[in-house]
């Protein structure tokens, strides 16, 4: 084995960390719920070649079709170990690597998945070797294992679908491409290596920690020297987003990373609020702002007003979300006149008029009794009556919504609340920002099977009787 991949080993020391190639295959081909039965890789570290091959016991049925395509059947893999149980060994042999794999996409994820399922995080660089054959050889039409065997005149060593004999392979056509493209392999090589690589001459501690990160939802604590925290940032995927702010020096004085794993986005926005409460400096991207509406009393009269909305954290949800102060404005007319609420006496009548002068509405008689006696009294009971048809902004159709997140692996679930446009914490307070808003826009998006709507208003009383001002 050394003598044979001697080149590919030199090649490879170009790479800057150790590589492995790799191969799994499993029960089938969904990456949440299939399991792998084997797990076989060559690991290039200097000039030393290491193999390794494992049956595992999936702690699951394998199908009829699978076995006749893999080879591997129930009663091969019935007294192998767990993944979970082989994880002491191959996890130093895979952590700081970059793992190339044909379809590397497959094989990536549900090794990340297997070590979630064990506890563990689990993330690494990656390199698609299918990638790899179409950039390297661009005039070919089919790039999979098969192809490449056969364009290379490849000869098998085992059956097909079997993780060494694939590995085997892919390592020949590495070798054999190498040899024939020389700087141009390398140099594309390198450039499908994703995530962002580490530079050189970070802290010892910093880059171990890199390494020991998940690749999911979850907070990061960036450490200086002495542990304490720099900075806390969510991201979605930890591992890539970490390795970005180390490229781009965000964090430049870090000498460490703690990490909290999170089951999804308001699961991470809750930790990352947490810490902020608790006195921690957080990292935000900038977001565009926002606009609510505010209820103020002049001279005991409710007004209606549009104001900034700020990022944070607050005692009682926002009424409404806007993006344009020009939008929140219509919509609060738009529901006054269905309401049949006086603009005059909220103060967003959309005429400009001098101060104490008359209803433009009532002059045509197109104003409620209120306004037509002036009684502010009766005023404020209408629009504490219409409070609950308030629109919530531009966002959303509903004002309160209940998202459940489950876990890819565990199937853990946690449900959280967001009522008009913000995130109920766990003690009990609420939370807004332009993050929030794009994940709720998101999971609209792409999952609303786990959206409900929720039926309540919050703290309703103490929004409809403000602090007076003059």
């Amino acid at each position: 084995m050394q003598q044979r991949f001697s080149f590919l080993a030199q090649q490879f020391q170009a790479f800057g960390q150790p590589v492995v190639i790799l191969d799994l295959e499993a029960t089938g081909g969904n990456l949440q719920t299939d399991r792998i039965t084997e797990i076989a890789y060559l690991r290039f570290d200097g000039n030393d070649v290491k193999a390794v091959q494992h049956l595992v016991n999936p702690e699951t049925e394998i199908s009829d079709f699978i076995a006749n395509l893999t080879g591997i059947n129930n009663e091969m893999v019935a007294n192998a170990p767990t993944f979970a149980a082989l994880l002491p060994e191959i996890l130093p042999d895979l952590r700081g690597c970059i793992v190339l794999a044909h379809n590397s996409h497959f094989d990536y994820t549900l090794l990340v998945n297997e070590c979630q399922r064990a506890g563990v995080d689990f993330a690494t660089w990656t390199l698609c070797t299918v990638k790899l054959s179409k950039k390297l050889y661009p005039h070919e039409y089919k790039h999979n294992l098969d192809s490449i065997a056969a364009r290379f005149d490849l000869q098998t060593v085992g059956e097909r679908h079997r993780a060494m004999t694939d590995v085997l392979l892919l390592a020949d056509f590495l070798r054999l491409s190498a040899d024939e493209l020389q700087a141009a392999w390398l140099k594309t090589a390198l450039n499908l290596i994703v995530p962002t690589r580490l530079p050189t001459g970070l802290p010892e501690n910093l880059r171990a920690d890199l390494h020991r990160l998940g690749d999911g939802w979850g907070v990061a604590h960036w450490l200086d020297k002495a542990g304490n925290t720099l900075a806390v940032r969510a991201y979605e995927r930890s591992f890539a987003g970490a390795m970005g702010d180390v490229a781009a020096r965000r964090f430049a004085a870090a000498h460490g990373v703690r990490w909290q794993s999170a089951m999804g986005a308001l699961d991470a926005l809750n930790l990352y609020v947490e810490n902020e409460l608790s006195g921690k400096k957080v990292w935000r991207n900038t977001t565009q702002p926002r606009y609510t509406l505010v209820f103020v009393e002049q001279n005991g009269c409710l007004k209606a007003q549009v104001q900034p909305l700020p990022q944070g954290v607050f005692d009682a949800p926002p009424h409404g979300v806007f993006l344009h102060p020009k939008a929140a404005q219509k919509a609060l007319q738009s529901w006054a006149k269905n309401e049949n609420l006086c603009q005059t006496m909220l103060g967003i009548s959309p005429h400009k008029l001098p101060e104490n002068a008359p209803c433009p509405a009532l002059q045509t008689n197109d104003c409620n009794a209120a306004c037509a006696t002036g009684d502010v009294a009766q005023h404020n009971e209408m629009v504490r009556a219409a409070w609950a048809r308030l629109p919530v902004g531009d966002w959303s159709w509903r004002s309160a919504i209940a998202i459940t997140e489950t876990a890819n692996t565990t199937l853990q679930q946690k449900t959280f609340v967001c009522e008009r446009g913000a995130l109920r914490l766990d003690n009990g307070r609420w939370y807004w920002g332009g993050d929030l808003l794009d994940e709720i826009k998101r999971i609209a998006k792409e999952r609303p099977y786990t959206i409900r709507t929720v039926h309540f208003a919050t703290h309703l009383q103490a929004a409809l009787h403000p602090k007076s001002t003059s």
